[in-house]
């Protein structure tokens, strides 16, 4: 990654104010109601943040009900902007109500967001939390770099909390070393996602459906330390059929750049390289702004290398939360995205472009 800056600061991330949480206990019913005080996300919708302790391996159902709206409801970590979903549900618990399964990873405590499907309702809703007993550790069989596994997916495997059939894959990964994974199918259309299985519970990071081209999935990133990597392989449907797997490792990458914080009104020019760090939607360039509750912040990116993506959210790698983002809304295909800051605190910008392998330079601005 490349950039000229005329004003370049490494910071730590600052914390940013949260709203209040209420307590969420398995076995119980709990009344909430969404009122117009309340907090809203990127899309106008008022939401209460409830936090629950949950115990690792153990399968949760988390159900929403409610007479005076669409039910919409997510489990995760953290809280107002900076919270991050692991599962969503909207009409699971019949008409309009919500209700989702949830496995927990850990000991610790998680945040349920409870909200209406659309941003104009408000009312009252119940939320009960179910704890469906422990699940057996998830077991994944090691693949070795370079090695080219055949597997199935049937009956006899391992299922996902909505009942797709999946294979663990296990390797142990070295600090700032580029790993490919990729699955090829012609039975099924392939579905890969990277993470970790501790305390025999699988925890994603990163996922892809098509990057392999066709039905084939792909997944492209940087190991960030040492330590065990799961991969789960499976259909993007309930499809079963047999598969190859291939791990490559592409050998060392560079550190990641430092946190790059942009200046109002002060242009920056950068570049997508082959090096840089990916996320699903492919490579890209991250930088860090501060701003105040209330303010509508415009990020401009322009390029004529490639058609430009700008997104706004909380958090890195696989702790990022996307808040909105904008593809043509400035000219040609520029892009130019307003947004409404939340909550005072740091935002990051993730500077990509439409599709996965894009290089080539840009200039991006915060006004």
């Amino acid at each position: 990654m490349s950039r000229r800056l005329s004003l370049l600061a490494l910071v730590l991330l600052a914390p940013a104010a949260l709203p209040a949480q209420g307590v969420l206990t398995p076995g119980r019913i709990t009344p909430g109601t969404i009122a117009a005080t309340d907090p809203t996300n990127e899309g106008g919708e008022h939401f209460n943040d409830w936090r629950v302790s949950l115990k690792s391996r153990h399968r949760y159902r988390v159900t929403m009900r409610s007479r005076a709206f669409d039910s919409y409801l997510a489990i995760g970590r953290g809280q107002g902007a900076a919270f991050t979903s692991s599962a969503t549900d909207d009409d699971g618990g019949g008409n309009s109500d919500a209700s989702l399964v949830f496995t927990a990873a850990t000991d610790a405590d998680y945040t349920v967001r409870a909200r209406p499907l659309n941003a104009s309702e408000r009312g009252a809703y119940t939320l009960a939390v179910t704890d469906e007993g422990e699940v057996q550790p998830l077991r994944a069989q090691p693949i070795e770099t370079g090695q080219a596994v055949s597997g199935t997916l049937d009956s006899k495997d391992a299922t996902t909390d909505d009942g797709k059939p999946v294979d663990y894959y296990r390797f142990t990964a070295r600090a700032n070393r580029r790993y490919v994974v990729t699955m090829l199918a012609q039975s099924l259309d392939a579905y890969l996602e990277e993470g970790n299985g501790a305390g025999g519970a699988f925890t994603k990071e990163r996922s892809d459906d098509d990057g392999g081209g066709g039905n084939n999935a792909r997944l492209d990133w940087v190991a960030r330390a040492n330590g065990e990597v799961w991969i789960l392989a499976r259909s993007f449907s309930t499809d079963t059929g047999r598969y190859t797997l291939l791990l490559e490792d592409m050998g060392d990458a560079p550190p990641p750049a430092p946190a790059i914080v942009l200046s109002r009104g002060k242009g920056v020019d950068g570049a997508l390289e082959e090096t840089d760090e990916r996320s699903e939607e492919g490579r890209y360039d991250p930088y860090y702004f501060d701003a105040q509750a209330g303010e509508v912040v415009v990020i401009r990116m322009d390029s004529d290398a490639f058609d430009p993506v700008v997104a706004i959210g909380r958090g890195e790698a696989g702790e990022w939360h996307e808040l909105d983002k904008d593809d043509d809304g400035g000219l040609g295909t520029n892009a130019h995205l307003e947004f409404r800051i939340p909550e005072t605190g740091r935002y990051a910008i993730r500077a990509h472009g439409i599709g996965k392998d894009n290089t080539g330079a840009y200039t991006i601005r915060v006004e």
